[in-house]
């Protein structure tokens, strides 16, 4: 009797070590793909403001807005409709700001989704991920 439980006891430590391995690969892949659709839910927050942005273009003349939050009024949800996927969390400043000048960069906080107008003739969107800036930048007219 005492070599079957020992047979069994190996038996469970070497099941348990593999299962330690896989999770040992596993876990570092799930987490960089978290990331990775975390950013790609920020891309979209920049689409959606673009989109936006260019409604209130049509909405005015052609004019775009001198400020974000003339945008984000007119987005689906209203000013806090827009949410952070990494903080998951909605509002001004922490997942839409507007920036001050087209050429400068947005505050570092992931999931931020920055808008700057040139005096209502163009405008970009830019995105911050988990360790920067986005490469991906929005204009007028794209």
């Amino acid at each position: 009797m005492k070599r079957d439980q020992g047979f069994t006891l190996v038996e469970l430590m070497v099941v348990v070590v593999i299962i330690g391995i896989l999770a040992a690969i596993a876990l570092p892949n799930f987490y960089q793909m978290e990331a990775r659709s975390k950013e790609a839910g920020t891309k979209s927050n920049m689409h959606i403001f673009q989109i936006s942005a260019e409604d209130y273009s049509i909405r005015n003349d052609a004019r775009y807005a001198d400020d974000a939050a003339n945008i984000a009024s007119i987005m689906p949800g209203g000013v806090s409709g827009l949410m952070n996927p990494f903080s998951r969390s909605a509002g001004i400043g922490v997942s839409w700001e507007d920036r001050t000048s087209p050429l400068l960069d947005p505050p570092f906080v992931a999931g931020l989704v920055s808008y700057a107008d040139s005096s209502s003739q163009w405008y970009n969107i830019k995105g911050m991920g988990r360790n920067g800036q986005l490469l991906l930048v929005l204009t007028s007219g794209q």
